[in-house]
């Protein structure tokens, strides 16, 4: 337990051990959470215990002028692409991706930051950086991520824009975990929630949080990895896709 800009924050011993290795910009504010009430919304108690131990998110994670920086290296990257109004699978829409495998060397320390911060040691990762970018209405369905495509931890930096990510429970709908991501905070996905819940970024019409409306402007997040298992072959990034819920349907 430490103290940062005032706020008490709980972190697991792997997670803190990693962010008192990380040496930050000049006046960097940098909140790092477990289970902060004004950026989480559960609908049981055995759903926020799964979020406790299993998503993590840091606010502030770059500064502003880092900000900055990613943002003038990646905006380059969509000269030719488009808006597209649906992904091949149907699980994104109003959209534009990319993957990124060489960055400028402010960049690179802030991947190599997130990749040091989200990883193991011992666990392999994606070479691949993903980038994904959302406009101002676009949105992702809900979806689990294939094993064939990726392992065990997921790590997004958000970027532009705050949004609700919502996660639900496959075989148990009415376990579901609502997660403010406000610009340039980093998430961390692993275990039971990378495997067994599905994430979705919610539409503009839905983004509520707390009794709160959250407006999601155009987003980008650069999305880090770990490889799949071994036996694994690289397939579709999206294993699950699940029809949206209506709004209002808090039961699932």
């Amino acid at each position: 337990m430490f103290l940062t800009s005032k706020r008490l924050c709980f972190l697991c011993p792997q997670l803190k051990s990693s962010l008192a290795n990380i040496r930050l910009g000049y006046n960097a504010v940098f909140v790092a959470i477990r289970n902060y009430k004004s950026c989480l919304e559960c609908s049981i108690p055995a759903a926020e215990a799964v979020a406790v131990k299993d998503l993590n998110i840091v606010e502030d994670f770059i500064t502003e002028e880092e900000e900055k920086c990613l943002i003038k290296e990646i905006e380059p990257k969509w000269r030719r692409l488009k808006y597209q109004s649906g992904h091949w699978d149907n699980a994104i829409q109003d959209y534009r991706e990319t993957e990124i495998s060489k960055w400028s060397r402010q960049s690179d320390s802030i991947i190599n930051r997130i990749r040091s911060v989200a990883f193991k040691d011992s666990d392999l990762q994606k070479t691949l950086v993903h980038i994904l970018d959302l406009s101002a209405d676009g949105y992702i369905k809900p979806h689990v991520d294939s094993v064939k495509f990726c392992g065990g931890v997921i790590a997004g930096l958000s970027l532009l824009s705050p949004c609700i990510m919502k996660f639900v429970k496959e075989d148990e709908p009415n376990m579901w975990i609502k997660a403010l991501l406000k610009q340039r905070s980093l998430y961390i996905m692993s275990n039971s929630i990378r495997y067994n819940y599905s994430h979705e970024v919610l539409k503009n019409k839905d983004s509520m949080i707390n009794g709160e409306h959250i407006t999601k402007d155009r987003r980008i997040s650069i999305i880090c990895r770990s490889e799949p298992s071994p036996d694994m072959n690289s397939e579709n990034i999206f294993q699950n896709v699940v029809i949206p819920l209506e709004l209002g349907d808090e039961n699932t």
